[in-house]
């Protein structure tokens, strides 16, 4: 497996203080989704910045929803970073936790609690996007025992 710096491309960019990568608004409306149209910015101070917050909110879940699964953050963050292979398959999960939030809302803000009914919905249930979680799933990143890897110590992720 060759790994390589973080890049940025027209899809992309890569976050080195967040150790995430995060969709550019520029491919999101190339896929069809306008975020400037789609997303409320009524109660924003700066409604500009509303489809770059939600577009780093969505890089958080997906990569919240891997490191969830598995033992050590830091070798996925290196997998997630470094391995060129990933790269789309980060890309296709953003996309598809996107327009899961636009179909069905952000799952991600609920608490599981049926009021009217007095239940509760396990956490766990609460799937963010049955196909993000195939996407992800597929490439084992929702893998939660080791990875056999040896790190590119050069490498800045």
């Amino acid at each position: 497996m060759n790994f390589v710096q973080p890049f940025d491309d027209d899809s992309m960019i890569y976050d080195y203080d967040k150790h995430r990568y995060i969709l550019t608004e520029e491919y999101v409306r190339q896929m069809g989704i306008d975020l400037s149209l789609v997303l409320n910015t009524d109660f924003s101070p700066v409604p500009a910045n509303v489809p770059a917050l939600f577009l780093d909110r969505v890089s958080k879940l997906v990569y919240s929803n891997i490191y969830r699964y598995g033992r050590s953050k830091k070798d996925k963050e290196y997998l997630l970073a470094c391995n060129p292979e990933l790269r789309e398959v980060i890309r296709d999960a953003m996309l598809e936790r996107i327009a899961y939030i636009i179909d069905s809302g952000d799952m991600s803000t609920k608490t599981g609690a049926l009021i009217q009914q007095g239940t509760r919905i396990d956490v766990k249930d609460l799937v963010p996007s049955v196909e993000e979680e195939a996407i992800l799933r597929s490439a084992g990143l929702l893998h939660r025992g080791d990875y056999q890897f040896i790190k590119d110590e050069t490498l800045v992720y």
